[in-house]
């Protein structure tokens, strides 16, 4: 059995974006057997000394599985996949290009959409004319990622080809706060991808799970 430890959002628009939709993804899409275990930041209880022990850092998702604790969401996602050999290559140099995909989703494409997706809302008024600032400096620049992964998807179903993997699950969910931008909505293949994504019953299955 594996744990897997998530949170409840703070905000109702952080739900679907609690960092353990991930690893939640994963485990709905193969059916393996998992219990998550949901805390409320507002309470810290990601904070309570117990919760500690497993992760210093008291954020989520952290992955309990037989006595090894890993912490970081694309860490849990690519240990899930190789491990059980689920959503995962099987060629040397088909996994180290779906490591590649999980590196670009997380470097150049995260960061930036949750920026766009959730800096405003969680700044304060005084801070606001920056926050904006900061919005537009994320758009440009994921703007450049978004560009390559374009070109890179023209005639692809999915990131490698025909087959859904892991690293799918992560960049659809690194693309999932900015589903109704501009930036999503101009770049066809993007947003093709995007729906297939966001159409699984396994996607839909938790976004009900995640952030409660």
């Amino acid at each position: 059995m594996f744990h897997l430890y998530g949170a409840k959002a703070p905000w109702p628009f952080l739900q679907g974006l609690i960092r353990d939709n991930r690893p939640v993804s994963f485990f709905e899409e193969t059916g393996l057997p998992y219990e998550r275990i949901s805390l409320d930041p507002m309470k810290g209880e990601n904070r309570s000394d117990e919760y500690t022990k497993l992760n210093r850092f008291q954020k989520v998702p952290t992955l309990e599985h037989d006595g090894f604790v890993l912490t970081q969401s694309a860490a849990i996602l690519h240990y899930l996949a190789s491990s059980t050999g689920k959503l995962y290559p099987t060629e040397a140099k088909e996994q180290a290009k779906h490591l590649e995909w999980m590196f670009f989703a997380m470097t150049d494409v995260e960061p930036h959409s949750v920026q766009i997706a959730a800096l405003i809302p969680m700044t304060d008024e005084a801070d606001l004319e920056h926050a904006k600032w900061m919005v537009k400096r994320a758009e440009k620049i994921i703007s450049r990622a978004l560009n390559y992964l374009e070109v890179e998807l023209a005639g692809k179903q999915f990131l490698m080809g025909d087959t859904f993997y892991a690293a799918d699950i992560l960049l659809g969910c690194c693309l999932y706060p900015i589903r109704a931008h501009q930036l999503v909505a101009e770049r066809p293949n993007i947003r093709t991808l995007l729906g297939r994504y966001v159409d699984r019953p396994a996607f839909q299955r938790m976004l009900k799970i995640n952030g409660t």
